[in-house]
């Protein structure tokens, strides 16, 4: 909405236009009759524009926004996208109230994320590839038990700003760069380990970028980073590559 004079076609209005156009819900607006919606559209327009002042001038003390977490460790809301949205625009930062729930109609709601679930079948049982901290890995192995020193090897010769770490698994490299102000993209051709990595990333407060690509594709885009990791993987590449 910022710096927009005419309201009728901002992000907003079309998102609203194109749900209602697929007779989906849309708040309350779908149960308009049709020739109603474009003023349905408008009034809660003008109303996520209120909030938006509100919480600019106000802050946010109202109740905790409930969120909960899919199968691909994506966070998502109950109820408050436009206020969590507001506050991720205003730069706030808000507790939020992580639901799990056994008892949902949504099965896409139930639990949590199968953390230890989704690592078990990776790993054929308690094993992890890279160190996690998490109280509920405790009691998982670690293969590679040499990781903190080759992290402290690699941030001790990073450039630049931005890194692609390629094979990123459970995304132990990503999240510790990450932390001392670099963007990182995590890049995986499992799917369970980009949400495995979304997830730990979201609950300790760590902003990645993350592709689910093999990286000879991904590469191809034409993207470029500072730094490229390249340390899980190059010996299963060398070979169809021809390396020496």
């Amino acid at each position: 909405l910022k710096g927009e004079d005419d309201l009728s076609n901002c992000p907003l209005v079309e998102w609203g236009r194109k749900t209602l156009a697929e007779n989906k819900w849309w708040y309350g607006c779908e149960k308009q009759p049709v020739n109603a919606r474009e003023s349905c559209i408008r009034a809660r327009l003008i109303k996520v524009l209120k909030l938006y002042e509100d919480i600019k001038k106000n802050g946010y003390n109202n109740s905790k926004i409930s969120v909960y977490f899919d199968k691909e460790g994506n966070i998502n809301t109950y109820d408050g996208f436009h206020r969590l949205c507001i506050m991720k625009y205003l730069d706030m930062e808000v507790d939020l109230n992580v639901v799990i729930s056994y008892h949902d109609k949504n099965p896409d709601r139930r639990g949590d994320f199968p953390l230890t679930k989704t690592l078990k079948e990776i790993h054929k049982g308690k094993n992890l590839y890279q160190p996690v901290n998490d109280p509920r890995l405790r009691d998982f192995g670690v293969w590679r038990k040499d990781s903190p020193a080759r992290l402290k090897y690699v941030l001790e010769n990073l450039k630049g700003e931005t890194v692609l770490d390629i094979g990123s698994s459970e995304g132990y490299f990503s999240r510790e760069i990450a932390k001392k102000g670099y963007t990182v993209t995590a890049l995986d051709s499992s799917r369970k380990n980009i949400a495995i990595t979304r997830y730990l990333s979201i609950i300790n407060n760590i902003k990645l970028n993350y592709q689910l690509s093999r990286w000879q594709d991904y590469l191809r885009e034409g993207d470029h980073f500072d730094n490229i990791l390249y340390l899980s993987v190059f010996h299963q590449s060398k070979h169809p590559l021809s390396y020496e």
